[in-house]
């Protein structure tokens, strides 16, 4: 069995900037912050050449923009600041196939996982004098990020510097660019050095 923690690159923070610019005109001054993709991967099932398992995946994209269109009670044009919050929980089935090149201290793999995206998305307006005058859940955001279905596809190499401790990097599409972290063999798997 192996457990991995993952550290991505948050790549979707930029790819959200350029959404909410092309869809909204009357947005300005967009910019955004984050949480880097992190998660943790179980490959519950070892075999010479496949391995199989679950993998959790967390992030967030935060978006500041001011906005021109909101009009108070007495008609008066306001430019209230907006910001845009999109948390994004995933859960996915994993399948890796490692490539006849490895071995118990370094491993090339290929991987694919199908799963799901759970989206909680909401909205902030603040007025003029930074208090909060409308909060409500929204239900919007670029298919890429906000799709119920989630598809990563990629390939990496783990690195063991003990026998039971390493490291991965991993590159692909469906998430983070990059990503990597550590990696812990529970059960050794039986390959040659």
């Amino acid at each position: 069995m192996l457990i991995e923690t993952s550290f991505g690159s948050n790549n979707e923070t930029k790819m959200m900037e350029r959404w909410l610019a092309k869809n909204n005109d009357t947005a300005f001054f967009i910019t955004s912050s984050g949480v880097t993709p992190i998660g943790v991967k179980l490959d519950l099932i070892n075999r010479p050449r496949f391995q199989w398992g679950i993998e959790f995946m967390y992030n967030r994209v935060t978006l500041y923009y001011f906005e021109n269109s909101y009009l108070d009670i007495i008609n008066e044009v306001k430019t209230p600041t907006i910001m845009e919050d999109f948390n994004k929980y995933k859960i996915l089935l994993r399948s890796s196939y490692l490539f006849p090149s490895s071995t118990n201290k370094i491993q090339f793999y290929s991987s694919l996982s199908l799963g799901i995206n759970i989206v909680k998305n909401f909205n902030i307006i603040y007025d003029s004098q930074s208090e909060i005058s409308d909060t409500k859940i929204i239900n919007k955001g670029p298919l890429l990020f906000s799709a119920p279905i989630s598809i990563r596809a990629y390939i990496g190499t783990r690195y063991y510097f003990t026998k039971n401790i390493g490291f991965h990097l991993e590159a692909g599409f469906g998430g983070s660019i990059m990503n990597g972290g550590l990696t812990f063999r529970i059960l050794n798997r039986n390959t040659e050095n």
